[in-house]
């Protein structure tokens, strides 16, 4: 699946060809990403203009010029298997968990989000009345305690630990659905709309965003928020633990300090926000801290 990404001289008869290295060159940094639009889009006409995808080019790297970057697009679990075996690997962008902290090491603060929640049929929001609350915030366990809604998510994504938690909990429960899918929000949401889930794990955007590039209609579907959500979640960068991915970190967090560097991040993320999702992001109360 992955291409080999070194390049040698060629060898001369009777010579061997050995790799020539500047003493002053850069050391490679490897950038992963991960298919999951708008966060980050890897094809069409908006290719390279998702909400991560900016900021990383645009913003982040451009003041890491003590690295060359190279950036790779993986499924998000043959990520987190990479940043167990490469010392100069990194993504951008992902949630903090306890599984996570044993082999990746993040960088402070980097972005708040909105939080993952429940996208379900209209039609079906009675039948999730016994774990709505007064605030019209939804019990994910609940939910799946009682078994009787199918809810779908992708396989090796983070929603945030206290819904992890869960995931992990019923992973093999048949009310849970895990899609290993390149492309799974539009394999969930094709699965919501003809009935084989009845409830699908997404970010407030992601499902209009699969709706408008792909033509399905998602006018009978309401978006749920979580009680096992805050507010908003932090996202973050991560390196490999290791010397190298300690000093990466630390350039990270010094360019992160920069009020610029932030704002910056932030536009970019609420360009692609609709005015409910930005109005939901607005309202909602400044994070503390992931959960």
């Amino acid at each position: 699946m992955k291409a080999s990404r070194r390049q040698l001289l060629p060898c001369l008869p009777g010579l061997v060809a050995w790799p020539v290295l500047a003493a002053d060159a850069p050391v490679r940094l490897l950038w992963y990403t991960y298919p999951l639009p708008p966060l980050y889009i890897p094809s069409g006409p908006d290719a390279g203009k998702g909400l991560l995808d900016r900021s990383l080019h645009e913003v982040l790297l451009p003041l890491l010029p003590q690295w060359r970057h190279e950036v790779e697009q993986a499924p998000i679990l043959r990520i987190e298997s990479m940043l167990r075996q490469e010392a100069n690997a990194c993504v951008f962008g992902v949630f903090r968990n306890p599984a996570r902290e044993a082999f990746m090491q993040f960088s402070d603060p980097m972005l708040e989000q909105l939080p993952p929640g429940l996208f379900v049929h209209r039609d079906l929001l009675p039948r999730l009345r016994h774990a709505l609350r007064a605030d019209g915030r939804c019990s994910l366990e609940a939910v799946l305690q009682e078994g009787q809604l199918t809810v779908g998510h992708t396989r090796g994504r983070s929603y945030g630990a206290k819904v992890d938690a869960l995931l992990k909990r019923f992973e093999r429960k048949p009310q849970l659905f895990g899609s290993p899918a390149p492309r799974s929000a539009e394999s969930l949401l094709n699965m919501l709309l003809r009935d084989r889930i009845h409830a699908m794990l997404a970010l407030p955007y992601e499902a209009t965003y699969v709706g408008r590039t792909t033509g399905l209609s998602i006018a009978a579907l309401r978006f749920v928020p979580l009680t096992e959500q805050p507010p908003r979640l932090i996202g973050h960068v991560a390196c490999a633990k290791g010397p190298q991915g300690q000093k990466v970190i630390q350039a990270v967090n010094a360019v992160l300090q920069q009020r610029a560097t932030r704002d910056a991040m932030r536009e970019r993320y609420e360009s692609w926000l609709d005015d409910d999702s930005r109005r939901l992001l607005r309202l909602a109360p400044r994070a503390g801290s992931a959960p």
